[in-house]
């Protein structure tokens, strides 16, 4: 059976309960681009993607660039609705508290953006300086770059290392750089069918407790 010696913790959405408070900072500021979406369709398209593939897909969407300082208000909007909402997710602290191997987090977000979450949320005291970016290295999931930049600077192999992470791409990025992954939350989508899957913190443990992980 599979113990991971190092856990690698997405953000958004498993640590942090970010994520649809990016989501709306998103539709607020592409609605008077003349985009529009309902907020759970949203959800289900954008989450685990990179902001530079969101704004893409709302391009073609509309037919047009966005304005050359969209990024700039995403960012400053967003991270105002971090400052005054954002909260862990159930049962966070509890789990990193007792956790008794090495972990990190590896997210598509810029590290600024987890300087704010993890901060707001309490929880920037469980990781030190284990906090690591996609914009450091240039590579966004699905690609499994993040996470083998997380191994390596964790000094850990791939697999040694187990991802926990929400999204589509996440699964996608632990999948082709060979990491044992469980899918975290509620939402499904094909691939997930095919990963262990926890729900809640709660039933991560009962997770671990078992082993119960297909051999990397």
């Amino acid at each position: 059976m599979f113990e991971p010696k190092c856990i690698i913790f997405d953000c958004d959405g498993v640590l942090v309960d970010s994520e649809p408070l990016g989501i709306k900072a998103l539709l607020d500021l592409a609605k008077p681009t003349g985009f529009t979406m309902p907020f759970s369709r949203a959800m289900d398209t954008f989450v685990g993607w990179s902001l530079k593939r969101q704004f893409d897909f709302i391009e073609k969407s509309i037919g047009n660039q966005l304005p050359a300082n969209f990024e700039a208000e995403y960012r400053q909007y967003s991270f105002q609705l971090f400052e005054q909402m954002v909260e862990p997710m159930p049962g966070a602290v509890d789990f990193l508290k007792n956790l008794t191997v090495p972990y990190c987090v590896a997210s598509n977000g810029p590290l600024q953006k987890m300087a704010v979450t993890l901060k707001k949320s309490g929880l920037a005291q469980y990781f030190d300086s284990n906090i690591f970016s996609a914009y450091q290295i240039g590579k966004f999931k699905p690609e499994p770059d993040l996470f083998e930049f997380a191994a390596r600077e964790m000094g850990f192999p791939s697999n040694n290392c187990l991802v926990i992470d929400d999204s589509e791409a996440g699964v996608q990025a632990a999948l082709a750089g060979g990491f044992p992954i469980v899918h975290f939350g509620l939402r499904k989508f094909p691939i997930s069918e095919t990963v262990p899957a926890a729900e809640s913190f709660a039933a991560l443990r009962t997770l671990m407790s078992k082993r119960l992980f297909a051999e990397p």
